[in-house]
């Protein structure tokens, strides 16, 4: 309430006064006035009355009146009828201009009793805090003090002329020239306000400029207000080119910055010498002896990390510097473990004092040793060959399959300087084989921006995983895969590494890759199963569990009773319909206190295009708990009188959920499979009895046309990856147990799995973006490298240390560099 006084009276005076015991605000130098005079106060405020308003009071306070006025949109356009008269009042401020024009404040008043304040003829937005119709001789009267008062919008200052424009070209704010006059000083300013500016300042509160103003202060960068001139002196400035006025000026900053380092030494001194503990000679001695003569082995004889901590934070206390000191690889790899996951979290420990540990710099210089290019590194294999030999995997790890897919990336060239040179990161590059292609194609050498990266990674039969390769690509094409992919089995083969499969998803590229190594044949009646280029061994393509689950989610969710459903999925007599699902969820919720199946939530219908991608929901809905509770759910439509067809229908939906809860068991066990006649393989082919049996007793169905065939069975291409995901995972334990007697293939981790969980530490390493930058991409498989363990938890090799680390080469100082030709 003060401000707002303040604002609307600045003369007035504020104090305090004792009333009736209590303490008050008062507010003086202020003299009554009459509102404005009408000639008759008592009634509505009329058109009538504006008639015969009395111009004495304002022009008091600086209203110029102009009589009645005609809108001129009536002319062009239809006006409603009480806008097209009103009366018009005009207040000019003779101390500021801009532009060398006037600051003119109008006011209208319309026949309905509305209004509108124009400045420079400029609507205001604001509404004053004053009613949208005036309804009475008060408000009329604070409606001409206000507008009068209320302090005009200036924008805020720059030093450039130029106007700001937005991504699409349009200007969104212009340079203005304005001039103050205040107790006969002359101040001009280069102003910069917004095209949207509200032209007013709020009445509540302080503000240097609108929102919109402000707004636009904050976007258009330091190159319009942020080089405004200082008073200082930049220390970078030579002394010889100074004048006698910067010298002086120069040292009187000196002798301040020394007086104040004299006291800040000053007072750290007095805060050490008040925490410190004082302790007798004796004592000092004696704690001294102590800790030069500890037994490592008194601390902890059973944990040895704990022992080489002690003695490497000993012999760093004893180094005479930084740069003496030199680090275990455990502590290393311990110290890379926390950096890469938080740097701020990492100095905030190094700063407490309780661990003296090595700087982030050093830290940086052990990640990016192996530089991370695109295509086979040869680095890259050392690197994973040592990590293998420091694990001591068995022999059954060297062997194992490849992963790839694909992520999207932002579409951005970056330079990036090596020795001086300057070379592009972020266009295409699948090898000089595919550039030679590509150019006897179009005619001519071609360089295109990448929008995907292409990642490859090495899973062994015990856990063993590394992503050895990646490609900046625009969406490979099956040609090109072909090539890179056995480019990569050959180079893996230097390294001892052995790869019997190749695990991917669905995509179209992909199944087109696969279908050219079977030269026209039946993939199926195959197994899915060729030939190694190289050595002759089998080599298996096996699609992904999870991204199969969601394909017979996603046909499910399609088959509704609609005309216009692109599947009606239909077994013996009986139609699965995902209205079902919605309806036992629904029953579910509404006859359990406690649900049968509890993870069963709304976001499992109501799907997005990013829900449709997460594993879990999929999963819920074909489970052993979603089975569960249709079998409970088809009790009770049956207790409840259903009729034959939905007697049928749920049925079929149930004979479905038990062939999919049997795959999502048998793909989420950590189990390894170490026989052929295991239970679990006996499950996996009964599931494939079932599907094939479903598609033959559908083909049988000459009676109606083929594409009403196809709308009762899920798509080709889901049944074709349900096939090469079974008969896959089969063929994979064959061969793994053929080679390695007692080992055991696990298939809970035998998927994409691993590759998503990359790109997924990609996106989070880079400001949880969704589409990186390839620049930002090869750093960031270092950091994954190092931060993250390589082997599994759930592998059946032991529990190994989760820290991986090598460095392939001596570290090398970065040191800047210049080219000079």
């Amino acid at each position: 309430m003060g401000m707002l006084v303040r604002r609307l009276f600045p003369s007035v005076q504020d104090g305090r006064l004792s009333f009736n015991g209590k303490r008050c605000g008062i507010y003086s130098n202020l003299t009554k006035r009459s509102s404005v005079s009408t000639g008759d106060n008592t009634g509505q405020l009329s058109w009538s009355h504006l008639e015969s308003l009395d111009t004495t009071v304002t022009g008091a306070l600086g209203w110029l009146p102009c009589g009645l006025q005609r809108n001129p949109t009536t002319i062009t356009t239809t006006c409603a009828p009480d806008k097209a008269l009103y009366f018009q009042w005009l207040y000019v401020d003779n101390t500021c201009t801009f532009n060398q024009q006037k600051v003119t404040r109008e006011l209208r008043i319309y026949k309905d009793m509305s209004w509108d304040f124009f400045i420079v003829n400029r609507m205001s937005l604001r509404d004053l805090d004053m009613p949208p119709t005036l309804r009475s001789h008060q408000e009329l009267s604070a409606l001409f003090i206000v507008t009068a008062r209320v302090q005009v919008c200036p924008g805020f200052h720059v030093l450039s002329r130029r106007d700001t424009k937005s991504r699409r070209g349009e200007v969104i704010g212009r340079a203005e020239d304005w001039t103050r006059q205040e107790n006969g000083v002359i101040t001009n300013s280069l102003m910069h306000r917004s095209v949207k500016c509200e032209m007013t300042l709020s009445l509540r509160q302080p503000e240097f400029a609108c929102h919109s103003c402000a707004l636009l202060k904050r976007q258009c960068g330091k190159d319009l207000f942020g080089c405004l001139p200082t008073t200082g002196i930049s220390k970078f400035k030579k002394e010889s080119i100074m004048n006698d006025e910067q010298l002086k000026l120069k040292i009187l900053q000196e002798r301040k910055h020394k007086v104040n380092g004299i006291k800040r030494e000053h007072r750290l001194r007095e805060t050490i010498r008040e925490e410190m503990i004082v302790l007798t000679e004796d004592t000092h001695t004696d704690i001294k002896s102590i800790f030069d003569t500890s037994n490592s082995s008194r601390l902890c004889e059973e944990n040895n990390d704990l022992i080489r901590m002690w003695e490497e934070q000993v012999k760093v206390l004893k180094s005479k510097g930084p740069r003496g000191r030199r680090w275990h690889p455990k502590m290393i790899r311990m110290c890379l473990s926390v950096w890469l996951r938080s740097p701020k979290a990492y100095e905030e420990l190094k700063k407490s004092g309780l661990l003296c540990l090595p700087s982030g710099r050093l830290l940086s210089m052990y990640k990016n040793n192996a530089e991370s290019l695109p295509g086979l590194n040869d680095n890259f294999l050392e690197w994973m060959v040592k990590e293998a030999e420091r694990k001591k995997l068995p022999q059954e790890g060297w062997n194992g399959g490849i992963i790839l897919d694909e992520m999207a990336i932002q579409e951005d060239l970056q330079l990036k300087f090596v020795n001086g040179e300057a070379e592009i990161v972020g266009l295409v590059c699948l090898g000089e084989l595919n550039a030679d292609m590509q150019t006897l194609i179009s005619g001519t050498e071609q360089a295109s921006p990448a929008t995907h990266v292409l990642q490859m990674l090495y899973l062994g039969n015990t856990g063993f995983r590394f992503p050895f390769a990646h490609w900046p690509t625009r969406e490979v094409d099956p040609a090109t895969l072909y090539t890179v992919f056995w480019d990569a089995v050959k180079w893996l083969r230097k390294g001892g590494f052995h790869v019997s499969y190749c695990g991917l998803d669905g995509g179209q590229a992909n199944r087109t890759f696969v279908s050219m190594h079977f030269k026209g044949k039946d993939p199926v009646k195959e197994k899915f199963t060729t030939r190694n280029l190289f050595t002759y061994e089998p080599m298996v393509f096996y699609m992904d569990p999870w991204h199969n689950f969601k394909k017979i989610r996603n046909g499910i969710e399609k088959s509704t009773a609609s005309a216009k459903a692109t599947r009606d999925l239909q077994i013996g007599d009986g139609k699965i319909q995902w209205r079902y699902w919605k309806e036992a969820y629904r029953f579910d919720q509404e006859q359990h206190s406690l649900p049968l199946h509890h993870k069963l939530k709304l976001e499992h219908f109501d799907l997005t295009p990013a829900s449709r991608m997460r594993n879990h929901l999929a999963e819920h809905l074909l489970n052993k708990d979603m089975l569960h509770l249709m079998k409970a759910f088809r009790k009770h439509r049956e207790a409840n009188g259903a009729s034959e067809q939905e007697r049928n229908d749920l049925q079929a939906v149930v004979s479905l959920l038990e062939t999919t809860s049997k795959l999502i068991t048998v793909f989420t066990d950590t189990r390894p499979v170490q026989s052929m006649e295991d239970e679990r393989i006996k499950e996996l082919q009964d599931c494939l009895d079932y599907f094939r049996a479903w598609e033959d007793e559908v083909v049988a169905c000459t009676h109606i046309t083929a594409a009403q065939r196809n709308k009762m069975l899920l798509s080709d291409k889901a049944r074709s990856d349900i096939s090469s995901m079974i008969l896959g995972f089969m063929q994979i334990c064959k061969i793994a147990l053929s080679r390695n007697k007692g080992c055991g293939v696990v298939a809970a981790r035998t998927n994409s799995n691993p590759v998503e969980n990359i790109f997924c530490q990609q996106r989070g390493q880079n400001g949880q973006n969704n589409n990186p930058r390839y620049s930002q991409y090869g750093p960031g498989i270092n950091a994954i490298c190092l931060g993250q363990t390589v082997s599994t938890h759930k592998s059946n090799t032991g529990n190994n240390d989760s820290l991986s680390y090598f460095k392939p080469h001596p570290l090398q100082r970065k040191r800047k560099s210049m080219r000079i030709e």
